[in-house]
C-alpha cells in the first residue's frame, strides 16, 4: 500500500511539472518567449577612405553594401548597437543615418513623373506610381502662359477628369471633377498621362507651365514646362544662359524669401540624372567657370 501511495505522488509530481512548464517558460525572463531582434538599418560611415571606411563596418559586424571612394566612405547595414560601438570605437568616424532625397515628389516616394510633352494644344506629363496602392488626383494648382488661351480640359490617361473653361493665366481646382473617384486614380504598378487641353492650337514651349498635383494620399508633385532657352540670350563669350526646371524643383524662390542664397558655399554636389552636358553648363550667368568634375555614380 506504502509502495502504491509513492508511485501516485510521483505520478501527480510528474504531471504537476509537465503542466506548469509553459506557466514557468513565461514567467522566468529569457525563458520561453523568443526575444526580438533589432533589424539593421541603412547608414554611412566615413573615413580616411572607402577601404578603412569599410574595414571599419567589418569590425562590429556590420555589412558593407557600397564603397564610396568619392566621398572617403561605405554605405552599410548596421543595428543601432553596432553603430554605438562603432562611435565608442573610433569617434573620428562620421556616420550618418541613410535616407532618401526626392526631387519634386513630397509625402510619396513612389510618385515619379517624365519629361513633359508639347503638342499642338496640350502639354502632358507622363506619372507613375511604382508603389502599391492607388495614387487618387485630388487638386490642381496651375499657371499658364495667358495667350495658350483659356484651359479647356484636363485628362488622366484617357478618362476626361475636368470639362470646363478656365480663364488663364492661374487657376485652383479641388472640386467639380467629372466622374468617379476612380477616373482620378493612378493604378499601383502603373503610368497615366496628365494632360492639360488650352484652347490655342499653337503653345508656346519658351513659356513656363507649372503645375502642383495633390493627391488624396498626402503627396504632392510639382510639374514643370516650357522653360527653354532664348537664342538671344548670351554670355559675353558666347555662351547661352540656360533656364533649368531645378529653381522651381528645389523651391529656390521661397528659399531666397527666408534669407538662404547659398552665399559662402564653396562646393556642391547635384544629382543631375544626366549623363551628359553640353559645354554650357560649364558656366554661370555671371560667365564664371563653375563645372569643375563630374562621376557616374553607378560605376561605384
Amino acid at each position: 500500500m506504502r509502495a502504491f501511495r509513492s508511485a501516485h505522488f510521483q505520478l501527480r509530481t510528474v504531471l504537476f511539472l509537465v503542466l506548469a512548464a509553459p506557466w514557468l517558460g513565461a514567467c522566468v525572463p529569457g525563458v520561453g518567449a523568443p526575444q526580438a531582434v533589432e533589424p539593421p538599418a541603412g547608414w554611412i560611415v566615413q573615413g580616411r577612405n572607402a577601404a578603412e571606411a569599410s574595414r571599419s563596418v567589418l569590425s562590429v559586424g556590420g555589412e558593407v553594401t557600397h564603397e564610396l571612394p568619392v566621398i572617403r566612405a561605405a554605405g552599410a547595414q548596421m543595428t543601432h548597437g553596432q553603430v554605438a560601438e562603432l562611435r565608442r570605437r573610433e569617434p573620428a568616424l562620421r556616420i550618418y543615418q541613410d535616407s532618401q532625397v526626392f526631387a519634386n515628389s513630397i509625402g510619396c516616394p513612389e510618385l515619379s513623373s517624365a519629361a513633359p510633352y508639347f503638342g499642338e494644344e496640350s502639354v502632358r506629363w507622363r506619372l507613375t506610381n511604382s508603389g502599391t496602392a492607388p495614387l487618387t488626383l485630388s487638386a490642381l494648382a496651375l499657371t499658364w502662359p495667358s495667350r495658350n488661351g483659356p484651359l479647356e480640359e484636363v485628362r488622366l490617361g484617357s478618362r476626361r477628369i475636368l470639362e470646363r473653361r478656365l480663364r488663364p493665366p492661374a487657376a485652383v481646382i479641388e472640386r467639380g471633377w467629372r466622374g468617379p473617384p476612380e477616373d482620378r486614380q493612378i493604378p499601383p504598378g502603373s503610368s497615366s498621362s496628365l494632360v492639360l487641353e488650352f484652347d490655342d492650337d499653337h503653345l508656346r514651349e519658351s513659356e513656363p507651365h507649372v503645375v502642383s498635383v495633390s493627391f488624396a494620399e498626402g503627396c504632392v508633385i510639382e510639374l514643370f514646362a516650357g522653360s527653354e532657352p532664348d537664342s538671344g540670350d548670351e554670355l559675353e563669350d558666347r555662351y547661352p544662359v540656360l533656364e533649368t526646371y531645378y529653381p522651381g524643383q528645389i523651391g529656390a524662390a521661397q528659399l531666397h524669401r527666408e534669407g538662404i542664397t547659398g552665399a559662402g558655399v564653396t562646393i556642391a554636389f547635384v544629382d543631375s540624372g544626366h549623363s551628359s552636358f553640353s559645354d554650357t553648363i560649364h558656366y554661370n550667368a555671371r560667365g564664371d567657370w563653375r563645372y569643375l568634375a563630374r562621376y557616374d555614380a553607378r560605376t561605384l
